[in-house]
């Protein structure tokens, strides 16, 4: 084959094939939308240290929470949108103005989006930021 006349990876997403065997609903499980409700209600210092949790934590306990961020960042940049945000909660059932309260919550830094520090900050389940090795890391790294 000529290279020269193949697809660009571009072309190739686009292609009809692919593009059908996609799923279109973007699924969230229910315990990560709960855990984002209880953060946006938590005060600024337990927020800035989970926040410090986040940062500290190996991959592997934070799996099911990165699929999620992975889930919602649907052009694969890095960071939430409000679109991305909006849209992906919308088809999980989230309330419109939930939906805002909870991205402006989340939003640390105002920049428009949630980058991925901040999201895995706001998904934790309590037995993973209430672990003594966790806060004891994240205590160091400040």
């Amino acid at each position: 084959m000529d290279p020269t006349k193949r697809m660009t990876c571009e072309e190739a997403l686009k292609h009809q094939w692919i593009v059908s065997q996609c799923h279109t609903e973007h699924k969230l499980d229910q315990k990560i939308i709960d855990n984002l409700g209880s953060y946006a209600g938590f005060g600024k210092f337990k927020r800035a240290a989970l926040f410090a949790v986040a940062f500290v934590l190996g991959q592997g306990e934070i799996v099911k929470i990165r699929d999620a961020f992975e889930e919602i960042d649907v052009d694969a940049n890095g960071f939430l949108t409000y679109k991305e945000f909006h849209q992906v909660l919308k088809e999980n059932g989230v309330e419109e103005q939930k939906i805002k309260t909870l991205f402006s919550k989340l939003d640390h830094e105002k920049s428009g989006t949630i980058d991925y520090t901040e999201f895995i900050a706001a998904a934790l389940e309590k037995r993973v930021y209430l672990d003594a090795e966790a806060l004891a890391d994240a205590f160091h790294e400040l």
